[in-house]
């Protein structure tokens, strides 16, 4: 399943538990349009920092308006992504012994080493890089305490704190890019974000965006944010 064909299948989920007649369909259709006109262009043109930021905020938006009107994020309704399966190695014919031709050692020899500096080398990255995994969260308190949590857990954090909220990741040299509940960027250092909760209601979100080294793969992930408002 490739990263966009999660994206529709967590669509229809969406879209089947919120029903035709609920207030907010009209929302959820609207996004999904942007998110499938997205696609269509970066399958057509080729992916750019623009299509990821724009495909970043969409989705963000949609993991608020899933978590307001299903209490599950629309991350949570993406099915994961298997690695890619290299490709089989095709078995050699035997040789005919009519018009049999032996191959120097000279050209075997490079061959073998062309075919292991594409597989082994600087390539390897560009055909085997998979999805960042997304483990953990890493919640840094005012107080000095830290506490781990999975994704997609709920969280309660006090109406005026300010946390450090940091991801972790089974690839190193990834980047992140880090979103409130409004599909808002948040200020952050390589992959920990600083999080104040909003100052109306009492849920929220926080998500993320992991890019894989050479950008060629994302993997999204999120907190939800129960936010603990002291009484007048």
């Amino acid at each position: 399943m490739t990263d966009f064909l999660k994206y529709e299948t967590g669509l229809t989920i969406l879209l089947k538990r919120m029903g035709k007649d609920h207030p907010r369909c009209s929302e959820a259709l609207t996004l999904q349009s942007r998110l499938l006109e997205n696609t269509s262009q970066v399958q057509i043109y080729g992916d750019t920092p623009t299509y990821r930021a724009e495909r970043a905020q969409i989705l963000g938006q949609l993991n608020r308006l899933a978590m307001e009107t299903t209490g599950m994020s629309f991350n949570e309704m993406c099915p994961p992504v298997p690695p890619p399966v290299p490709p089989p190695v095709p078995e050699p014919k035997p040789a005919s012994k009519v018009g049999l031709r032996v191959i120097p050692v000279s050209v075997a020899v490079v061959f073998i080493g062309l075919l292991a500096w594409i597989t082994l080398g600087p390539l390897r990255p560009l055909i085997w890089e998979t999805p960042p995994a997304i483990q953990e969260f890493v919640v840094h308190r005012d107080d000095g305490t830290t506490e781990m949590f999975a994704p997609g857990t709920v969280v309660r954090i006090p109406e005026n704190a300010l946390w450090r909220v940091e991801v972790v990741v089974d690839q190193v040299g990834v980047s992140c890019t880090w979103f409130s509940h409004e599909g808002r960027p948040l200020p952050s250092e390589e992959c920990t974000a600083s999080y104040r909760p909003p100052r109306e209601g009492d849920r929220a979100a926080l998500s993320v965006m992991v890019e894989s080294p050479r950008k060629t793969r994302q993997s999204f992930a999120g907190l939800h944010i129960q936010i603990v408002r002291t009484q007048p």
